[in-house]
């Protein structure tokens, strides 16, 4: 067992221990609200690529007939309406979790397929956090070492 002792030389290092400890959670939940805004912003901009290859087909958006190409299995959503995109987001409780999805009624479809509905997986929100896991870790591994140095 060791024992510490405030002495003159390691008063500061050990004062700063426990204002570092109560700072802990508070950059724990700044890193996942870090990466909420990075899976956010990465998931809009994968459904919102150009580079799809599913077929082309005309449809009517709101009154206005256009040509849609659709994405094929296995890529991210082609945005149509954009209620999808818009429909990103996440929360973030305490410094415990980060919840991270899409609110359409029709995003589970997309993400996991309906074979009911003749519709293979468009995987976005998984593909988004494998996408952004290096970040994720960067972020966490990172945030609470500079508290604890106090920079």
């Amino acid at each position: 067992m060791m024992k510490l002792t405030a002495s003159k030389s390691n008063r500061i290092a050990l004062g700063s221990i426990p204002r570092a400890m109560r700072q802990y959670p508070a950059a724990i939940r700044s890193a996942l609200i870090d990466i909420g805004l990075k899976n956010e912003g990465t998931a809009r901009a994968m459904i919102l690529a150009k580079n799809k290859t599913g077929r082309i087909y005309n449809v009517v958006i709101r009154g206005k007939r256009v040509k849609h190409q659709s994405s094929a299995p296995g890529q991210a959503p082609a945005n149509m309406t954009g209620d999808l995109q818009e429909s990103l987001g996440f929360q973030v409780a305490g410094s415990s979790w980060l919840l991270f999805g899409a609110g359409t009624a029709y995003s589970r479809a997309l993400e996991l397929g309906n074979p009911k509905g003749n519709l293979e997986p468009r995987p976005f929100l998984s593909a988004t956090v494998t996408k952004t896991a290096g970040f994720a870790y960067m972020r966490l591994s990172r945030r609470p070492y500079v508290v604890l140095l106090g920079r």
